[in-house]
């Protein structure tokens, strides 16, 4: 009968012919119940857990056997050559699958993994806004016979040639943005504070 479960490695604790067994090692009941002190063991139900916490004061000499009485709980409905009280365990199809511990680690910081995403998707918005936005830049000088005019980007300095869109009249001073349009060229899109406004 499967007892519990090593949560990092998925091997069983089993209980056959009044003997614990872990991965092929007789163990003893307090040893199982060390291993769940340190929070290794996953239970197969709560009865189980108290029936082997049962055994700790009752455990043989040698500590490897478990008392003849000692019959570990069945699930209900099925037979026994001695007599045990049927307690209503379920019956499992096969071994749990261990944890997963990037969930159970993202289950204990639950708050902490909410900020992240939160902070996340606030940066996200952010440089989309920025991007949406365009660039921002003083008009320095307007060639009007070519159509352009020369603009100092306002986070970093850099000069850019820039050509308005079509039906944009900028005058030099001007506030605008901007957005790439070649390396070379760049295009105004809007005014954002004319420079007769300062």
């Amino acid at each position: 009968m499967r007892v519990a479960t090593f949560t990092s490695s998925g091997k069983t604790i089993e209980y056959t012919d009044g003997l614990f067994m872990a991965d092929a090692a007789r163990v003893s009941a307090q040893q199982v119940l060390d291993y769940d002190r340190l929070g290794t063991l996953t239970w197969v139900s709560d009865d189980v857990k108290q029936w082997v916490c049962s055994l700790v004061p009752a455990q043989a000499g040698d500590g490897m056997q478990a008392p003849p009485d000692a019959s570990p709980p069945r699930p209900e409905g099925t037979s026994s050559s001695k007599s045990t009280p049927k307690v209503g365990l379920p019956v499992h199809a096969g071994p749990a699958a261990p944890p997963d511990p990037i969930k159970r680690w993202m289950e204990r910081h639950e708050r902490l993994v909410a900020l992240a995403w939160l902070a996340a998707v606030i940066v996200l918005i952010a440089i989309g806004w920025s991007t949406l936005r365009g660039h921002r830049a003083i008009v320095t000088n307007v060639y009007p016979s070519l159509g352009v005019a020369e603009i100092r980007d306002t986070s970093d300095g850099e000069l850019y040639m820039a050509e308005p869109v079509s039906g944009l009249t900028v005058w030099a001073g001007d506030e605008v943005r901007y957005e790439s349009w070649t390396d070379e060229m760049k295009r105004i899109t809007s005014v954002t504070e004319p420079a007769q406004a300062r």
